[in-house]
């Protein structure tokens, strides 16, 4: 018979400091995406019933506008179905628009249309 002996494993300090960068970077990459958790508290203050929903795709356009799917439900207990919130930046803030009933690549067209109008506006 074959005996297998697993060797004791010791953490040197090299390792410990990789893993250490390793969860530091995945911490910092998962923070990068700001911007749609900003958008989404946006939109939750906006809901007739603000703790039931479920948020689907995000689009953000030229920095200044996004898209963000959301369901719900109504205040008298009815699913909303998909929706479509539109929000724009202002001064540095997200800003609520409107809940649009239609797709979501609609709803990113017709943003990026506005913030196309407001750059070439600014510039």
């Amino acid at each position: 018979m074959t005996a297998l002996f697993a060797r004791k494993y010791r953490a040197t300090t090299a390792n410990l400091l990789r893993c250490t960068i390793v969860l530091g970077l995945a911490s910092a990459i998962s923070a990068c995406n700001s911007a749609e958790s900003e958008v989404q508290k946006v939109v939750i203050d906006n809901l007739l019933v603000r703790d039931v929903y479920k948020f689907g795709e995000f689009t953000e356009v030229n920095g200044l506008g996004a898209c963000q799917t959301v369901n719900s439900v109504t205040a008298d207990g009815r699913d909303t179905g998909d929706m479509q919130a539109f929000v724009i930046k202002k001064d540095g803030a997200w800003h609520f628009g409107r809940f649009v009933s239609s797709t979501h690549e609609e709803c990113v067209t017709a943003v990026e249309e506005l913030t196309d109008e407001i750059l070439a506006n600014q510039g």
